[in-house]
């Protein structure tokens, strides 16, 4: 893994040497997560592993190095594997809220070993501003003690193309991360329109156009001009009576209404970010198009960026069938 990943894996070793006979030196470490944990169809455990030099030398140099060892019985895939792999480092990286990765990897399939090395990438600045957002965060693997499997197993994709996003959202400036919570948002919203929990909610506006003005008039009158030019005049009545449904799904569709989709699946309060959702896409639009942002409303992204930041963290969690952040069970603590 990469060493920025260190000191939360490291946490879960317990370390201890001593001398034993004939002065060997003997380092036995105990690891505080017994047993391998579920990440979607894979299971795996937070280890460290231990290089040293000669044991029997008065001098004795170690090297610790933090590692995930994946139990993938019932994937054999390689592409799902990395999946998985990814899965569980883009949970990681939303808890410490930086960048986790595996830069080396060893893959034991049935007939190969398939060996992958990335470039380590350069530790910029670790940004650990969210911490204070949940006091139930003892370790990230209680997220996984926690989350609905199913859940998990359905939304990874997403998750692993998300969690990205957020997580460079918290390294770049106000306009630019504002810019970043806005589009995950979009993404959230439709992965939860082709979701099958809100596809039967979302059912009666299948037919929905959207507009900018109201055009029911203007249909209504183009209906009946229709009607003159029937080769069957009786039909007219029958015809205005089948259009007449056409008609009442051709509503006036605002953008804050399609949030409301998220706000009502996911059960957030929209009124924390303390600004209106209209507000919030006018600035949008605003930046999207190039008008400069004065300064008064630069100091106001400041605030929303960190309502728009935590509502996106818990739609993350949410997403992961973890509904009540503050009664998650907490199994290792660090």
């Amino acid at each position: 893994m990469s060493l920025n990943s260190f000191d939360i894996i490291d946490k879960n070793i317990q370390y201890n040497a001593e001398y034993s006979d004939l002065f060997k030196f003997k380092l036995e470490p105990k690891n505080a997560i017994k047993s391998f944990v579920s990440a979607g169809r894979v299971k795996f455990r937070p280890e460290v592993h231990l290089f040293h030099s000669d044991l029997t030398k008065l001098k004795i140099d170690i090297s610790k190095e933090p590692c995930f060892v994946i139990n993938h019985n019932k994937v054999t895939s390689l592409d799902e594997i990395k999946k998985h792999v990814n899965f569980v480092c883009s949970i990681y990286s939303l808890y410490l809220n930086y960048k986790i990765d595996d830069y080396f990897a060893r893959y034991i399939l049935k007939n190969k070993v398939v060996i992958e090395i990335k470039k380590a990438e350069t530790l910029g600045e670790v940004i650990k501003t969210p911490r204070e957002y949940f006091t139930f965060r003892a370790n990230p693997i209680n997220v996984f003690y926690n989350l609905n499997n199913r859940k998990a197993i359905e939304n990874m994709d997403f998750l692993n193309r998300i969690i990205p996003k957020y997580i460079l959202s918290m390294t770049l400036n106000n306009e630019s991360r504002f810019m970043i919570l806005f589009t995950i948002l979009d993404e959230i919203k439709e992965q939860l329109i082709k979701s099958k929990k809100t596809r039967k909610q979302h059912s009666k506006h299948t037919n929905t156009f959207d507009f900018k003005i109201n055009i029911n008039p203007k249909v209504t009158a183009l209906i009946k001009e229709l009607t003159s030019y029937l080769n069957h005049p009786e039909q007219s009545e029958e015809f205005l009576q089948n259009t007449s449904a056409v008609i009442k799904n051709l509503k006036l569709k605002r953008l804050k209404n399609q949030y409301a989709i998220v706000e009502k699946a996911l059960h957030l309060k929209f009124d924390e970010l303390e600004v209106s959702v209209d507000r919030i896409v006018t600035i949008r639009n605003d930046i999207f198009h190039g008008k400069e942002i004065d300064d008064k409303t630069q100091k106001q992204l400041t605030k929303i960026n960190q309502n728009f930041s935590r509502l996106i963290n818990i739609s993350i969690y949410r997403l992961l069938g973890i509904n009540v952040l503050d009664s998650m069970t907490i199994k290792i603590v660090v």
